[in-house]
């Protein structure tokens, strides 16, 4: 088992999701994982709807996207469907 400091897991989360390396933007090193700031739905569906929702899932081509109602806040959510 690999034991990961938070600094390198904050560096491979950056370097391997765009949404954690806009998320993380700001952060340069880090002593706690307390200092990380939280990535809630909200954040996450603002990003989502800011950009092309295989930005943020992942690159490639996508079949498809369902959009979602919450029936709490009404704001809608995104589901990318992929093929296998």
């Amino acid at each position: 088992m690999n034991i990961y400091s938070i600094d390198q897991l904050v560096a491979l989360a950056k370097s391997c999701s765009p949404i954690y390396r806009e998320h993380y933007r700001d952060i340069r090193h880090t002593a706690t994982l307390t200092d990380l700031p939280v990535l809630s739905n909200e954040t996450l569906m603002e990003l989502v709807h800011a950009r092309q929702p295989d930005f943020v899932f992942g690159e490639g081509a996508m079949h498809g996207i369902v959009f979602e109602s919450s029936a709490s806040t009404g704001k809608p959510k995104v589901t990318p469907i992929r093929a296998r």
